[in-house]
């Protein structure tokens, strides 16, 4: 419950925040610390006067045009000063908003991917979580802050880190808002965490305060836009984890339309084509039917029209990925020079999409072990930054290069990779990729496993990927 305010209500913010928790899975101990991560620039201003200042002085410089990394070390210089001896609350009002409305800015440049091609740029998102922690002791309403933290975290495939940095701001605040709810929401579901995300988009979509204990905008048209996400992420996302590719067609018909009718920002309608996209592309790849290839490959091109500076290497994968199913030549090259140009600087969760296109790109021009060794690569990233889907289609590549080698022991390597992939999509409740049923037949028969054999051959995949299947049962 909140006052008129929006404050959490005495004697709700507990009991509301439990409840919430309890929703949430615990993924056990992950480590929080920024381990004294340092970034060393030049301290771009010196504000140790304005810490005894009612507000900042007109002459106080801006900063434009800098990176994320130069205005992270700016602004900790400046917490630091502007907070020392300060006690909690204490803050004078035109210093707070500036904090305040300089770390924003910075939450947006460090999402826009400004620290990308620095060598920082897996510290970043740790030195900022590290200074939205010392942030909050001196300005509690900072709290918020780190939802935006979260999703740099999730921005660069680190799920886990994000859901944590959520939970504690759910902690502090005491009350989560639907914006808590819609980001939790997506890194469960970036986790393949199907039935988790589900729920918490139903809870979000609901619209109905259950027992007050969640708080959604007052302004009714970024509550309308919310709404418009929550749907797009139950009805598109999911149903796709599940391989259901004509029901996310139907339904991205459905919210196109309703998009555009009711003015929906280009960004968000954008998004809606990249799914439809992957849904068009699957059914082709699975009939060999080239409308639906090319019906995906004007799906990626208008979704990327859409997204503007928003577009990431994503969106380069999926018009490649298209492009490439029937064709091949001087195009094709152009367009996957261009895809993996795309990567450069991004974190390790990212590289693990390029390790795994590039095996795709080797094993259809016949290099099976140069593949193989692709999608080992990526196998090995999305198990230290456990991303079960990805694991899954890595593993069914991996199984199917050792299966076009044919020995005996790539033979057994093959069959043990398919059971892995078959498990992982089953205990996950994912849609199976096409070809995994018929290859683990053809490997049972061709091996004569018996179910001892398949058994222990999965606790062979299991002792070798352990971190991929402990998140997997978490």
């Amino acid at each position: 419950m909140t006052d008129e305010d929006g404050a959490a209500a005495p004697g709700r913010s507990n009991e509301a925040a439990q409840h919430f928790l309890g929703a949430v899975h615990n993924f056990g101990s992950v480590n929080q610390q920024a381990g004294g991560v340092q970034i060393n620039f030049s301290i771009m201003q010196n504000f140790a006067a304005a810490a005894t200042q009612e507000s900042v002085p007109r002459d106080t410089p801006v900063l434009l045009s800098v990176t994320a990394r130069q205005k992270l070390e700016y602004l900790t210089q400046c917490i630091s000063q502007w907070t020392d001896g300060v006690e909690i609350g204490q803050v004078p009002e035109g210093l707070r908003r500036r904090i305040l409305t300089q770390f924003e800015d910075l939450l947006v440049l460090a999402g826009k991917g400004e620290h990308i091609g620095s060598a920082d740029a897996e510290q970043l998102p740790a030195a900022l979580e590290d200074l939205w922690r010392r942030l909050v002791i001196k300005l509690p309403e900072a709290v918020s802050l780190g939802r935006g933290v979260a999703e740099v975290f999730n921005g660069i495939g680190d799920y886990p880190r994000a859901l944590e940095v959520v939970r504690r701001v759910v902690q502090h605040r005491g009350v989560p808002t639907s914006d808590d709810l819609l980001t939790i929401g997506v890194i469960q579901m970036d986790l393949s965490r199907i039935e988790d995300s589900a729920h918490i988009f139903e809870i979000a979509l609901s619209g109905v305060d259950r027992d007050n204990y969640i708080v959604y905008p007052s302004d009714p048209y970024r509550r309308a836009e919310q709404a418009y996400s929550l749907r797009q992420f139950r009805e598109l996302w999911l149903p796709g984890y599940h391989g259901h590719a004509r029901q996310v067609i139907r339904a991205a018909r459905r919210l196109r339309r309703y998009g555009d009718a009711t003015g929906m920002p280009r960004h968000l309608v954008g998004a809606i084509y990249h799914q439809l996209g992957w849904a068009y592309l699957e059914l082709g790849i699975r009939s060999r039917n080239r409308r639906q290839v090319e019906a995906a490959s004007i799906a990626f091109k208008e979704a990327e029209r859409r997204a503007g500076d928003s577009v990431n290497p994503h969106a380069h994968i999926a018009q490649y990925r298209a492009m490439s199913v029937f064709e091949s030549g001087r195009t094709v090259n152009n367009l996957w020079s261009k895809t993996d140009e795309s990567f450069v600087g991004w974190s390790e969760p990212f590289q693990a999409h390029k390790y795994f296109n590039t095996g795709l790109r080797l094993s259809k021009i016949g290099q099976t072990y140069s593949a193989l060794d692709q999608f080992e690569q990526a196998l090995a990233l999305w198990s230290a930054h456990p991303y079960p889907k990805g694991s899954a289609d890595a593993l069914l590549e991996i199984a199917k290069c050792y299966a076009d080698l044919g020995d005996l022991f790539s033979l057994r390597n093959s069959f043990k990779a398919v059971l892995a992939a078959e498990n992982i999509v089953e205990s996950m409740k994912l849609g199976r990729p096409t070809g995994l049923v018929p290859l683990r037949q053809s490997l049972a028969d061709r091996l004569g496993a018996t179910a001892s054999d398949q058994e222990h051959l999965l606790e062979l995949a299991r002792a070798d990927l352990p971190k991929l299947f402990a998140a997997r049962t978490e």
